[in-house]
């Protein structure tokens, strides 16, 4: 599994020479995306100081996102007071690397490498470094569809602490790490961490009612997706829209590990009319 305070890799580089190559494993499919780090423009976030932002999917990527997830680059001193602009929107925050606080509630917490940590919806939260280095943190952000009866508490963790029982293993070749409780209702996201030992894969093709976004922690291998075969590797994101074929096979000599966020959990609605509060 992965190791207590394992470093991800987040590859951008400088801004490649003329003499390069322009060809790239880029790709961007009505039904899925595979978006190398190395390949976006980066931009500036509301509210964040000293941080630059890479944007991996938003409403507008494919069929319509109906997420948002970003790679942000938090410079010593840098971070934000005022996290959510947008209101019934929920967060997750992942850290990659480096040292980053997280207070809500009256209530600080820091998170270090596989850091992590769910804020419902509606709640105040703000983020700042820690680090006297570069802090890489991957931020998950998704308008939240309430339930009747259900309500989300905060939870933050790190990924080495996740206990068995939140431990999925399957022939001791593949783990998969639940961060937030797959089967409470009061959740209508999953966020996981899948890892794999090399050789190691996918036993089937697979086709899910919902929508994916993926990074890559660590390692490569191959990813199948709608009718091909991609090479990917630590640092790429894929975005992945509902029932997009889809399967995974893990290359090269270390494990491979990647973090998932699927929308769970709740009902769908046919008239777009309809009151959502309490009846999803």
């Amino acid at each position: 599994m992965l190791n207590r305070g394992q470093d991800f890799d987040t590859p951008l580089g400088p801004f490649p020479k003329q003499a390069s190559m322009v060809t790239s494993r880029l790709v961007v499919r009505d039904r899925y995306a595979i978006l190398p780090a190395a390949n976006l423009p980066r931009t500036a976030m509301p509210y964040w100081e000293k941080t630059n932002t890479y944007v991996f999917a938003n409403p507008s990527i494919g069929y319509a996102a109906s997420f948002a997830e970003y790679l942000l680059y938090v410079e010593p001193g840098g971070g934000t007071e005022r996290a959510e602009v947008e209101q019934a929107v929920e967060s997750f925050v992942f850290v990659l690397d480096g040292v980053l606080t997280v207070d809500t509630e009256g209530e600080q917490y820091v998170l270090r490498n596989g850091g992590f940590a769910y804020l419902p919806a509606d709640i105040p939260w703000s983020a700042g470094s820690l680090s006297n280095d570069i802090v890489r943190l991957i931020w998950i952000r998704k308008l939240y569809q309430p339930l009747e009866g259900h309500e989300p508490n905060r939870i933050v963790g790190n990924e080495a602490g996740i206990s068995e029982d939140a431990i999925s293993v399957y022939e001791d070749s593949l783990w998969n790490k639940h961060l937030i409780p797959s089967e409470d209702l009061a959740y209508d996201m999953n966020v996981n961490v899948m890892v794999f030992k090399p050789g190691a894969g996918l036993a089937m093709t697979e086709a899910h009612y919902m929508e994916h976004g993926l990074y890559m922690l660590s390692g490569k291998g191959l990813y199948f997706l709608g009718e091909e075969w991609h090479e990917v590797q630590a640092g790429d994101f894929i975005w992945m829209g509902p029932f997009c074929p889809q399967s995974f096979y893990a290359g090269g000599l270390v494990q491979s590990s990647y973090l998932l966020f699927k929308n769970v959990n709740r009902q769908f609605l046919l008239n777009p009319k309809a009151n959502r509060r309490g009846a999803v």
